[in-house]
């Protein structure tokens, strides 16, 4: 016994051969990859001993058994009732060492048949989701009334059978959330396929809020729930890539969008209120008149993003919005913003040299010589003499807002290293802020 528990124990210990030891494949083995290694040898030794006792048992009734009608002194009664006795628990304990020894096929049994449940089950949910993606692509055939009088055979995508397929896949992901990252990405490819931006021109005002297709405004709240369920099951630094897709008037709101990758996206006149825009690139997007009512723009990517009409959307955005903690605006297109915040919020904001501002906001803006003094002073020591000056332009620009801001344009290299010191400052270094 103290030799099977020294090697059930050597077996416990972690090899430098990156393949799984003989323990590791004796748990998976038997389905009980969760059970730890200390568990699992107590159990096998406990089960080697009870075992072990067993067959010493049977082996001792045997032979007892057999030696029966060679004692002396027993009547043949006594004989009889005691061979009887003798049989019965001979039954009893082989039927009991029988069971012992089934234990581990029985267990392995068990696994197999939950090995082929599960991948049932699996396929089961691969047939449902082969079906719902073939919905994805529905047509159908209309008859057009030409200018001869004469009905012509056209075709044309059939929106409710699309709606109806994200509205499954959605449902899908809920069942099985282990999927959701899959079905989001298929949502995602269906988007960016059938909805190219095709431009990035700011509609002149006035203009009407557009009207977005139906399975685009469903599939948007299918990707505002499934991202958070595959947040939640599938961790790691990856993005939803929705880039240069068109999504005039669509309503966002109350989704999460976590990290997601709307980059040179047309999003004029959409509704974001409410929504979880942490660490999204919504670098060179057009953004007119669109809404951020309470929305989370934490660490957001607004980088040469066009805000150039009045009113700008992000105006009532920027004031109302949850938070717009580190949010960039690199080279960006701001005149249609009359009002960027007060001090304590622009002080939470970077930008550029090259960032256009609205003239109101612009005045208020320390000069690009006086934030570039500004900086020297500030990664240097100051000469004595130049300690007041320094106090001085520190309050001033402190009394802005503008710190964070750099003094060159978006291509110099001294900005990237503003843009890193930016967000270590607000301990913001980190993904889904940055790329890692």
């Amino acid at each position: 016994m103290l030799l099977l528990a020294s090697w059930l124990i050597y077996l416990a210990l972690p090899e430098d051969d990156p393949k799984p030891n003989t323990l590791t494949l004796l748990r998976n083995g038997l389905g009980l990859s969760g059970l730890h290694p200390i568990m699992l040898i107590a159990g096998a030794f406990a089960y080697a001993i009870i075992a072990a006792i067993l067959t010493v048992g049977l082996a001792f009734l045997i032979l007892g058994t057999i030696a029966l009608p060679f004692s002396e002194g027993m009547t043949p009664k006594e004989l009889r009732d005691g061979f009887l006795f003798y049989v019965l628990r001979l039954a009893g304990l082989t039927t009991v060492l029988g069971a012992v020894i089934a234990l581990p096929i029985t267990v392995i049994r068990l696994r197999l048949t939950q090995k082929q449940t599960d991948t049932a089950t699996e396929s089961l949910f691969n047939e449902k989701i082969n079906a719902a993606t073939q919905g994805l692509y529905a047509r159908r055939q209309i008859s057009i009334l030409g200018d001869d009088d004469k009905y012509q055979d056209h075709w044309q995508d059939d929106i409710v059978q699309r709606c109806a397929a994200i509205d499954r896949l959605a449902r899908l992901a809920r069942a099985n959330p282990e999927e959701a990252l899959s079905i989001s990405r298929t949502i995602a490819t269906y988007i960016r396929v059938n909805f190219p931006a095709k431009n990035l021109d700011a509609t002149p005002l006035p203009f009407e809020r557009k009207q977005p297709r139906a399975d685009l405004q469903i599939g948007i709240q299918a990707i505002g729930s499934t991202n958070l369920l595959a947040r939640e099951h599938q961790h790691g630094n990856w993005r939803l890539d929705l880039r240069s897709c068109d999504f005039d008037g669509v309503d966002f709101s109350n989704g999460n969008f976590l990290a997601v990758d709307f980059s040179r996206c047309r999003i004029e006149a959409a509704q974001m209120n409410g929504a979880n825009l942490q660490g999204v690139k919504l670098s060179g997007c057009l953004l007119n008149c669109t809404t951020f009512w309470r929305s989370d723009l934490t660490g957001a990517s607004l980088g040469f993003a066009i805000i150039s009409l009045e009113p700008g959307g992000l105006f009532q955005g920027l004031r109302t919005a949850h938070s717009l903690r580190g949010v960039s605006f690199v080279a960006s297109d701001l005149r249609g913003m009359h009002y960027l915040g007060k001090p304590s919020q622009i002080s939470e904001t970077f930008g550029t040299k090259d960032t256009q501002l609205h003239l109101n906001v612009r005045a208020k803006k320390p000069s690009d010589s006086e934030l570039s003094t500004f900086h020297v002073f500030k990664d240097g020591s100051p000469e004595q003499q130049d300690e007041v000056k320094f106090h001085t332009l520190k309050h001033g620009v402190l009394s802005t807002g503008y710190q964070h801001w750099s003094p060159y344009d978006s291509t110099d290299g001294a900005t990237h290293s503003y843009y890193v010191d930016f967000l270590k400052e607000l301990g913001m270094d980190k993904w889904p802020y940055i790329d890692s």
